[in-house]
């Protein structure tokens, strides 16, 4: 079965790097908002360079939207149904 990760992301990369780095899954989704594109950007570059996977930065989303984060991760989940999803997230 297809392994996917879905990272909501807002800042510092370390912790999602990890899950990355030990889980190599063969899809992985990052979800953050405009705050956060930057370091996303950047994260995705690493992951790119070092682990030779690929991450989709989905449209950004408003932290203080709870509907809209639910929503979203609905979406995310929705594009690969047939997956094995992990979700991760740090606050």
């Amino acid at each position: 079965m297809t392994k996917a990760l879905l990272l909501l992301t807002g800042g510092r990369g370390i912790p999602d790097m990890l899950v990355v780095k030990y889980l190599r899954p063969d899809i992985i989704l990052n979800l953050t908002t405009v705050q956060g594109l930057k370091a996303a950007q950047s994260l995705k570059d690493f992951v790119d360079r070092h682990f030779h996977l690929q991450m989709e930065i989905l449209p950004t989303i408003d932290p203080y939207d709870e509907q809209g984060i639910k929503d979203a991760c609905k979406e995310a989940l929705q594009l690969y149904p047939k997956a094995d999803w992990i979700i991760h997230f740090t606050s």
